[in-house]
């Protein structure tokens, strides 16, 4: 409610040069309010002044840590290898080293398929992984098929996605 004894009204957010926030306001006398840029946390530092009786009086800086809350499960495209398959050769691809999420532990995570017309995809959740196999017989080419991965951040959960061209040879 009050720095330095003066009420946060009397204070003002000097200009602050500070690649993590988009804004910051002091609204009523109760809330300073801190919005971060998208994805970012961490702490960083903002300075407030006072305008005590018009006179400004010296900087106070004020620490602000943002924690992560709901953001997405991100899948890291560049870690996803050439996926080639044949009838004879189903390929298996670990999902846990391809995703972050910085506020649900990666066991958490959870994964769904969506399969095209001649390639299935299985996602075990024992062994956190994904299988993809022919469906049709004799069947050669390239097909996308999607991977999503989904937090358990309630009550509505943040995903991400990635299309994976898969070579039927």
């Amino acid at each position: 409610k009050s720095v330095n004894s003066n009420p946060i009204s009397d204070w003002k957010v000097n200009k602050f040069n500070n690649n993590h926030l988009d804004s910051v306001t002091i609204e009523g006398d109760q809330k300073l309010i801190v919005i971060p840029k998208r994805d970012w946390y961490g702490n960083t530092d903002i300075s407030l002044t006072a305008n005590y009786c018009d006179n400004p009086q010296q900087p106070v800086d004020v620490d602000v840590t943002v924690i992560p809350l709901c953001d997405p499960p991100v899948i890291n495209k560049t870690a996803f290898p050439a996926v080639v398959i044949s009838s004879s050769k189903p390929y298996v691809l670990r999902l846990d080293d391809k995703v972050k999420d910085v506020d649900t532990p990666i066991e958490q995570i959870t994964w769904q398929k969506q399969s095209s017309a001649h390639v299935d995809v299985t996602v075990s959740p024992d062994n956190r992984s994904a299988t993809f196999n022919v469906k049709v017989a004799g069947w050669c080419g390239v097909e996308a098929v999607t991977l999503i991965a989904s937090d358990d951040c309630q009550p509505d959960a943040k995903t991400d996605k990635i299309i994976i061209p898969v070579r039927v040879i």
